[in-house]
């Protein structure tokens, strides 16, 4: 009996973590800039290897672009088809006026 109400407090948190997971990775670019810290500059990256520290320490804001589910249209044009798939959506994005 405990244990089946522990389980289902952690089913409980995990769907509660999970929500807030997906609504944080939907939400856009532009809708996340009214809260950034305005005192220190964004600097974008994509590759998870970027040293933040550095960026740390030269007073501005790290900030990692994830790719998004997007249909690619435009990008092809301009990248070739092995080109990363988080560079690809994000470039298909801003060609998109997104």
């Amino acid at each position: 009996m405990i244990f089946s109400v522990l389980l289902m407090d952690k089913e409980t948190s995990l769907l509660k973590v999970l929500k807030e997971f997906t609504t944080v990775t939907s939400t856009g670019y532009r809708e996340i800039v009214p809260f950034l810290p305005k005192d220190r500059a964004p600097i974008g990256f994509f590759c998870p290897y970027v040293p933040e520290e550095l960026i740390h320490a030269a007073g501005a804001l790290p900030f990692r672009l994830m790719g998004t589910p997007i249909k690619m249209s435009h990008v092809q044009a301009h990248l070739p088809p092995h080109c990363c798939h988080l560079v690809k959506s994000s470039l298909e994005s801003l060609l998109q006026g997104e």
